[in-house]
């Protein structure tokens, strides 16, 4: 159940979709390309680094998103600092501080224009609480109400946040699955509270601090919950004042014949798939279909992890992220910085790629996607002991870097992100004309190889039409096209 897997190519078909009408004799191709998924690329990932901000003192960032309504800004659960919110340029434009909020930062979600923020440290004796913003204007986002849990003052805080119809449901953390009304933003209140059984999988743990919620996704009523050493827990909250745990998971490897560590930390759910991120291994993918008999479907364990190894280990996997529109798993991986898994086949994934190196002191926490613009969280330990602290972690901030060969566009709709124009020629042995159906103030041209290798980007301002030297060999070619906002893709053949 623990094979490990050698890093592969992650090859997969190509797969693109045109429309072309051809006009005249002269070879004008007349494009009129909508928002569907691009290439899948034969080649591995690759990624370029675009900015990073780095943060003072030791503070670490955590969750990290961009505005999911496509704002220019990116919001980062700062823990001491609070919420900040950065300009997609890495430039703060302001920080909700703690002070404001109640409690230390850990992780948040976003539903139109408000931001559901778990509060209440992991690392102090905070209870889990709630707190409530309003994104509508990001650069003067504002508190709207908040929520801290009245009984339990040394908790281990809040975990994760996730929010469907009237009702977020908080990980808390020690505490287990808390219920709240968010009818009101302004004055939340509480409906129940589960404590999760910390008996599974193994009987009488050695260390109650252990079992945390992390991780959560919520679909129709049911919560699927990472609890850390207790593994992956599936419950059922039709009832929102009576939830019952349905469905349980852990690996029988960590608890047969030896109890060893496990680190259930995060998930992320399709449909009857779920892929759970275990810290000092990597990734286990899970069939939920019947939730009373969870099934390991695969293991991915891309540098061999022993298993029950926590400190120290080269893998430590977290906060992920999933496109769908190309089968791929973005996975802030500690050590490893980012791991990208190609699930197309939830039964032997395999990789696509990665950024970092285990050998460099920096190690990630969070992760956040927006298009081919992907941010990653830092993490500061300032003094490393290998016996005591997961991975040597010496660099605090936020990255941005760039995917290089995207398979597709995300949250785009097709009548509001129409581009007309003309190609021509095409084929053509070198120079390739574009004519657009209006001006565009701004224009962004990226050549790929039929590998997804980014041969060249061009910039244009103010301009309907625009000429493009391919100079590389002859062959096929993609060109993504960003217009403004909008952003298409397009295959041109390039002659002796």
């Amino acid at each position: 159940m623990n094979k490990p897997k050698q890093v592969g190519t992650g090859v997969k078909k190509m797969d693109y979709i045109y429309f072309i009408y051809p006009l005249t004799m002269k070879r004008y191709l007349l494009l009129t390309l909508f928002a569907i998924d691009f290439f899948c690329t034969n080649a591995q990932c690759q990624f370029q680094h675009e900015w990073d901000y780095r943060y003072p003192g030791f503070v670490s960032p955590l969750t990290l998103e961009a505005d999911k309504l496509g704002k220019p800004f990116l919001y980062a659960a700062s823990n001491e600092f609070g919420l900040k919110i950065f300009d997609l340029s890495g430039t703060p434009v302001l920080t909700l501080d703690t002070n404001l909020l109640q409690m230390r930062v850990m992780s948040f979600t976003q539903r139109d224009t408000l931001l559901y923020v778990a509060i209440g440290s992991h690392y102090a004796a905070d209870p889990p609480g709630l707190a409530i913003v309003n994104v509508a204007d990001p650069a003067n986002a504002s508190l709207v109400g908040y929520w801290i849990h009245p009984v339990v003052p040394n908790s281990n805080g809040s975990g994760i946040v996730k929010v469907e119809g009237n009702y977020a449901y908080l990980g808390g953390m020690k505490l287990g699955l808390v219920i709240l009304n968010i009818l009101n933003p302004s004055s939340i209140s509480f409906v129940s509270e589960l404590p999760l059984n910390i008996n599974y999988p193994a009987n009488n743990p050695s260390n109650i601090d252990l079992y945390n919620v992390r991780g959560m996704e919520v679909r129709n009523s049911i919560a699927y919950v990472c609890f850390d050493a207790g593994g992956f827990r599936v419950i059922n909250c039709t009832d929102k004042f009576n939830p019952v745990e349905t469905g349980r998971y852990a690996n029988p490897i960590t608890f047969t014949p030896f109890n060893l560590p496990r680190a259930y930390n995060n998930v992320v759910l399709n449909d009857t798939v779920v892929y759970v991120s275990v810290d000092y291994c990597g990734l286990e993918v899970l069939n939920i279909k019947d939730t009373s008999n969870i099934v390991l479907l695969d293991h991915y364990n891309p540098h061999n992890c022993p298993v029950g190894v926590w400190h120290d280990a080269p893998v430590h996997t977290n906060e992920m992220v999933y496109r769908d529109d190309c089968k791929k798993l973005f996975i802030a991986s500690g050590k490893s910085e980012m791991l990208v898994v190609d699930v197309s086949d939830p039964t032997a994934v395999d990789s696509c790629g990665s950024y970092g190196s285990v050998t460099d002191t920096t190690a990630t926490w969070g992760i956040g996607m927006h298009n081919d613009s992907i941010f990653l969280s830092y993490l500061i330990i300032p003094v490393y002991i290998s016996w005591y602290h997961p991975f040597d972690a010496k660099w605090n901030g936020i990255k941005m870097i760039k995917w290089q060969n995207p398979c597709s566009l995300t949250g785009i709709k097709e009548e509001e992100y129409r581009i007309q124009l003309l190609v021509y020629p095409n084929p053509s042995s070198n120079d390739f004309n574009f004519e657009f159906d209006k001006e565009y103030g701004d224009l962004q041209l990226e050549v790929y190889s039929s590998l997804g290798t980014l041969v060249k980007r061009t910039t244009y301002k103010n301009t309907q039409k625009v000429s493009l030297k391919i100079e590389s060999a002859p062959g096929m070619y993609f060109v993504k096209v960003r217009a403004g906002e909008k952003s298409v893709l397009l295959k041109l053949v390039k002659t002796d």
